[in-house]
Parts: structure tokens; C-alpha cells; sequence
């Protein structure tokens, strides 16, 4: 690519900005695709807020009621609306609040991931919840894993699940930890 000649010095001609290189409109887009990502995973309080454009509210709380196979469209549609939009203070309004928002969601992947090998591992898991919190309720923790791990098309198992995941969470409440 060459530049314009420019022989008379003028200025305007020598500042004219160059276009994003394919490099960059790739960063910028990935970086729309995790803040979509992010809002997403964020509770309505959370949501609330950011103070956030009602349109951009409506298209993120509908994506959360989709189930997650169906929700790839409708975060195409939140990234369409955060680029026509001010995506970089919605960004910065996040990280100014973020850490409480971040340490929510860091908090409930952990809570999962404590459900989870609750499941798969059950009474070694449980015994190391224990020792991390000991205030712990062991016999109702233990009769939440032994429903959950029954099947996941039973009902109960599925409600067994959430019993034990709003279990931990009320567990974990106001405790931080990193495990």
C-alpha cells in the first residue's frame, strides 16, 4: 500500500488515520464476543446496575431464558446491538463495578464445581467440603448428592441438584475461598 504523495506539506493529508488492520477488527470483535459472554452470565441485579439501554437489557434477558443451545443467535444479536452502541463504557462499567460482579460469578463457578464433584466423586469431596466448612450441615449435603447422582432425566435428581447447588451456595455465603 503506498502513501499519497505529498508535495505541497499539507497536513491534512499527512494525519488521516489509517483503516483498523484485519488484525485489530479481529481483536475488537472477540473482545464485543466476551463482553456479550459476560453480560450474560450476570444476574439481573448485577445487570441492573450497569444501566445498561433497555433494548440491550431486553435481548440479554431473553438469551438468558433460552436454553443454550438456542442462544448463539440472540448473542450474535447483543453483539450487533453493543457494537451500534458505547460497548467500551460498558466495558468500563463492568471493571469499575466488576469486582463485586466478577466475584459473583467466579464465586458460582466454584459453587458448581463443588456440586459437580460432589456427583461424580461423592463422600471424598464431601469430606473435603467439610474440613473447609465445618459449619456444614454433612447428613442434608449427603442426601442431596446421593438424589443428584440417581440420573439426569429423573426429576428428582434434577431438583436434587439445585437443592445442593443453593445448598453451597448458602454454605459459601460470605466465606471466600479459593478452592
Amino acid at each position: 500500500m503506498t502513501r499519497p504523495e505529498n508535495p505541497d506539506g499539507d497536513p491534512e493529508l499527512e494525519e488521516q488515520p489509517r483503516p483498523a488492520s484485519r488484525s485489530q477488527l479481529r481483536r475488537e470483535a472477540q473482545q464485543v464476543s466476551q463482553l456479550v459472554l459476560d453480560l450474560v452470565a450476570l444476574a439481573p441485579p448485577a445487570l441492573d446496575s450497569l444501566g445498561l439501554p433497555s433494548e440491550l437489557r431486553e435481548a440479554i434477558d431473553l438469551c438468558q431464558g433460552l436454553k443454550i443451545r438456542a442462544r448463539s443467535r440472540q448473542k450474535r444479536l447483543i453483539a450487533q446491538i453493543l457494537r451500534a452502541e458505547d460497548h467500551e463504557a460498558i466495558r468500563r462499567s463492568m471493571t469499575t463495578q466488576g469486582g463485586a460482579l466478577i466475584d459473583g460469578i467466579t464465586r458460582e463457578k466454584q459453587n458448581e464445581r463443588w456440586r459437580t464433584r460432589f456427583i461424580e466423586e461423592g463422600d471424598p469431596a464431601l469430606q473435603e467440603f467439610m474440613q473447609s466448612y465445618p459449619e456444614a450441615d454433612r447428613q442434608q449435603l449427603r442426601t442431596f448428592v446421593r438424589s443428584a447422582g440417581q440420573g439426569p432425566e429423573d426429576k428428582r435428581s434434577q431438583r436434587a441438584q439445585r437443592e445442593l447447588l443453593r445448598a453451597i451456595r448458602g454454605i459459601r455465603v460470605g466465606r471466600t475461598d479459593s478452592t
